[in-house]
Parts: structure tokens; sequence; C-alpha cells
């Protein structure tokens, strides 16, 4: 392997996404079946989901929030 790291004796990670969202919205699911003569089928399914609220940490203010709803 190239290179000599054996001077390394601390690595930080300074940067952390901890902060988490805060999200509300409507799962929507709906399926059919078609039966076809040769005694086989088909299947549809259309999942969606239609969110209503969505927000995150402005990161400055402590409890202050941000509206990302569409961003994401």
């Amino acid at each position: 392997m190239p290179g000599d790291y054996s001077s390394i004796k601390d690595l930080r990670a300074l940067a952390y996404n901890g902060s988490g969202y805060t999200y509300s919205g409507i799962d929507f699911t709906g399926s059919y079946k078609l039966d076809l003569n040769d005694a086989s089928s088909l299947n549809f399914r259309l999942i969606s989901t239609r969110m209503l609220k969505q927000t995150s940490p402005n990161g400055f203010t402590p409890g202050d929030t941000i509206d990302v709803l569409g961003q994401t």
C-alpha cells in the first residue's frame, strides 16, 4: 500500500448529520388482477405517497425548523 500513514495519531469526523426530519403524509396502494384465457394472469400494483408536511431543524436556532416540503 503506497504512503506512510504511521504518523497519524488521531482522526476526527467533524461533520455529523444527526438531525432528523419531521414529516407527515398519506400512503396509497392499489392492486388489480387480470385473468387471461390460458390460466395465467397479469397483476398490477400502484404504490404512491403524498407528503403533506416535511420540516428539518435549521441548524442555527434550537427548536427552529425550516419547511423542506418538495425539496427532498
